[in-house]
């Protein structure tokens, strides 16, 4: 009898402290810790494996940093760096194809930057200089404002080729101009912030750019997905001319 009273009451004990430890688990703050914890550790991970990869990587993990982050906003965050390296393999086509799109973006940017750097040195500095690099800067703000619309469809629809993909969220910036430039603001807040203290690079930029992106656009592509369901059941394409049904 003592042994069955023992028992139960070691039954009871452990019953409580797993309902103590899942209350830990569900409490804010602890979900808090973790989840900054995490994007810390991915932050590092993509950063360490971008460079020792020669930035072949890049783009894939990229891809992939934002799918997580998009499932942590989601709270569908069982397993986030398993997830993040399976997303790396699966985004590998995607992920070159968006890296050969970041690197032409960037080296034609780089080559203007470049040209109006001589044009000053050694022709004149003058307003052509300042229009120049107002323009191209502005350009590189939109394609900015793309790219993060860009991912966050991947994340919600991804059922269109890469350069549809693309187009649509083209589309999606202009549509919502208001919306994509606050994203970019917050970009341009991270990039000042790294650029001050440029040994948070390793741990934070990349997955802070990544969380606040799929965080703003929750709502704004959740709405996108359902009224690309509905489109599609109906033989439309999203913010193409709808042709009409013929009997």
């Amino acid at each position: 009898m003592r042994l069955v009273l023992l028992f139960q009451k070691a039954i009871s004990i452990k019953n409580r402290m797993a309902m103590n430890f899942y209350k830990t688990l569900s409490n804010p703050f602890f979900r808090f810790c973790r989840r900054f914890f995490i994007l810390l550790c991915l932050n590092f991970i993509f950063v360490f494996m971008s460079i020792t990869s020669l930035f072949v990587l890049f783009a894939p993990g990229l891809i992939s940093l934002h799918i997580v982050c998009c499932q942590i906003v989601h709270d569908e965050d069982d397993n986030p760096f398993k997830t993040f390296f399976v997303e790396i393999v699966k985004q590998w086509s995607f992920g070159w194809r968006f890296e050969l799109l970041i690197m032409s973006v960037l080296l034609i940017s780089g080559a203007l930057y470049f040209g109006d750097y001589i044009y000053a040195t050694y022709i004149s500095y003058d307003l052509f200089v300042w229009f120049s690099l107002i323009f191209v800067s502005v350009i590189l703000l939109v394609l900015i404002t793309i790219y993060f619309n860009f991912i966050s469809y991947n994340n919600y629809i991804n059922d269109d080729t890469f350069f549809m993909m693309l187009r649509k969220s083209a589309l999606i910036t202009k549509k919502h101009v208001w919306h994509s430039l606050l994203m970019v603001l917050f970009f341009l807040a991270i990039a000042v912030v790294c650029f001050l203290v440029p040994f948070i690079i390793p741990f934070v930029p990349f997955s802070a750019s990544a969380i606040i992106c799929e965080a703003f656009n929750r709502k704004m592509f959740t709405n996108i997905a359902i009224e690309e369901q509905e489109r599609m059941l109906k033989e439309e394409n999203l913010f193409l001319p709808s042709t009409e049904l013929k009997d």
